[in-house]
């Protein structure tokens, strides 16, 4: 996906009631899947990388894997962080990022 994709992307469009009174920054998006039972893996992602693995997912027809994006990673959102991940005990949990190694 190019740097600029996401600018005319559909996916990455927000909602009006997202802007509404009473709304604030979500540091921490978690999963909108609604059976948590099934979760095996949850991929914890940054940025533009989290459409490349939704996109994934949805081709795969994968209903065992969980997304959870992290919108801002300084300070660390530990604790909204843990609140994701606490729905899918037992799972896997791995770091999800667009280059294997730096170096």
């Amino acid at each position: 996906m190019s740097p600029k994709a996401l600018l005319r992307s559909p996916d990455a469009v927000s909602s009006i009631n997202d802007f509404k009174e009473g709304t604030t920054f979500r540091r921490v998006i978690g999963d909108d899947l609604n059976d948590t039972k099934n979760i095996r893996r949850v991929l914890i992602c940054s940025g533009k990388h989290y459409y490349t693995l939704r996109n994934k997912r949805d081709e795969l027809n994968d209903s065992t894997t969980a997304i959870i994006r992290i919108e801002e990673l300084c300070p660390f959102p530990a604790a909204e962080l843990q609140t994701e991940l606490n729905k899918y005990a037992g799972a896997g949990m791995f770091w999800a990022q667009e280059e294997s190694r730096n170096g």
